[in-house]
């Protein structure tokens, strides 16, 4: 196209409506920037599915889609306000901001690391989790209470198959989150 042919706005079209499939129209929409001979202007491009081609439970083309329509539109003001640039103090500001929660972050690491180094396991007090009972627990707590459950049971001779020691625990914890 021209120079001479160029104009905004205009309308081209490029497969005609008739041989489009109902409902399989597309739009996309873009601003082209400034070119040399051509203004910065918007561009909707409206693009059909040819007809028998169209699936409408997929919503998908099983050909490839048509471009229908080009239109070429005014674009809009660039918005280039003092309020929606950034200053280079405001940059400064969140660089500092972004340091300061770098720091932070590393501060808890270092923190979570110093409490269980990898590979260590918390070491459970069966004795109070026994007191607390199987509705008090927290939810890291469950799996020690099962094991501390059975290592009394199998103490005091109460347990002597570890499955069904197990299995009672787990069901004492069960029925206290299905009340």
């Amino acid at each position: 196209m021209t120079e001479e042919e160029f104009k905004i706005p205009s309308v081209e079209t490029h497969f005609p409506r008739e041989k489009c499939a109902e409902g399989s129209f597309r739009t996309d929409v873009f601003i082209k920037p400034e070119e040399p001979g051509k203004p910065r202007h918007k561009v909707r491009l409206i693009w059909c599915c040819p007809r028998g081609k169209w699936n409408p439970e997929t919503k998908r083309c099983e050909d490839s889609v048509k471009l229908h329509t080009l239109i070429r539109e005014e674009a809009p003001p660039e918005e280039h306000s003092s309020s929606t640039c950034a200053t280079t103090t405001d940059i400064e500001k969140l660089k500092e901001r972004i340091d300061d929660l770098a720091m932070a972050i590393d501060e808890i690491k270092a923190l979570m690391s110093r409490s269980r180094s990898r590979g260590e396991r918390r070491k459970y007090d069966c004795e109070e989790i026994l007191r607390k009972g199987a509705c008090a627990l927290e939810p890291h707590e469950k799996r020690a209470f099962v094991m501390c459950y059975l290592q009394k049971g199998i103490k005091e001779g109460t347990i002597t198959d570890r499955s069904k020691g197990m299995r009672e625990a787990w069901e004492l914890i069960r029925k206290c989150s299905s009340i």
